[in-house]
């Protein structure tokens, strides 16, 4: 039955200024406010990011999450 081999969470690569970092596991349909806060409680994530002024989040459904850090 494939209802049953369809996943209720995914992990979700997180990049910052396109190079990989970490992945977290989220559910597959979550939206962008609700990865954010994901990603900013990730140890490190909020590590990385100490000192660095965020330009801009893209969240590419399912796929991928990408941190432009100045």
């Amino acid at each position: 039955d494939e209802t049953k081999t369809i996943d209720d969470v995914i992990e979700v690569p997180v990049q910052i200024n396109g190079k990989l970092k970490t992945t977290v596991t989220v559910p597959k349909d979550i939206e962008q406010s609700d990865i954010d806060k994901v990603v900013e409680e990730n140890e490190v994530i909020t590590k990385l990011l100490e000192g660095k002024t965020v330009i801009k989040k893209i969240y590419v459904k399912g796929k991928i999450y990408n941190i432009v850090v100045k």
